[in-house]
């Protein structure tokens, strides 16, 4: 199946593609920077091929829109996985937080359930109670980290804005 090949700018199929040729700018800009040899560089991209619109005059090199959406697409794709992996981070958060709610409320086979449903051969836990404890301290140990981070930080700016001097 051929690609049907359009303007990028108004869509329309009134092209026509034509090779660059000799350049007697660059020619001219060579030879004046290096004397006669830099008149060979009016033949650098002399093979590229130029494609023009017919009906708004836009004018591109396809080998350098191919690379651009190339980029583009990439860029896409990159932004779709960050986004996935900050969505599996929140489930998770939202999971454990599910977990730790249920067991709190003494509702302790929802916990299992919550608990099973990412975690049916899990050995490293045998009960729901090693469970809670686990994200229990885990939460500790996340909220002290942040304490610790601000408190270096408050003590960082302290330092740099009122030195103490000997």
């Amino acid at each position: 199946m051929e690609e049907k090949v359009t303007c990028p700018k108004c869509n329309s199929d009134q092209i026509i593609a034509n090779q660059k040729g000799f350049s007697s700018g660059k020619a001219v800009a060579g030879a004046v920077l290096t004397g006669g040899v830099g008149l060979l560089a009016g033949f650098h991209g002399s093979k590229d091929i130029i494609v023009s619109c017919l009906k708004c005059g836009n004018s591109w090199n396809p080998k350098e829109l191919q690379e651009k959406e190339r980029k583009q697409e990439d860029a896409e794709i990159s932004q779709m996985k960050r986004k996935e992996s900050t969505r599996a981070f929140l489930e998770k958060d939202n999971w454990e937080k599910r977990i730790r709610k249920a067991y709190e409320a003494n509702d302790i086979q929802k916990a299992e359930k919550l608990y099973l449903t990412k975690h049916q051969f899990n050995l490293r836990f045998p009960d729901i109670h090693y469970v809670y404890t686990y994200l229990k301290k885990k939460k500790r140990n996340n909220t002290l980290l942040l304490i610790g981070v601000v408190v270096f930080l408050l003590l960082f700016l302290v330092i740099m804005f009122f030195p103490i001097s000997l």
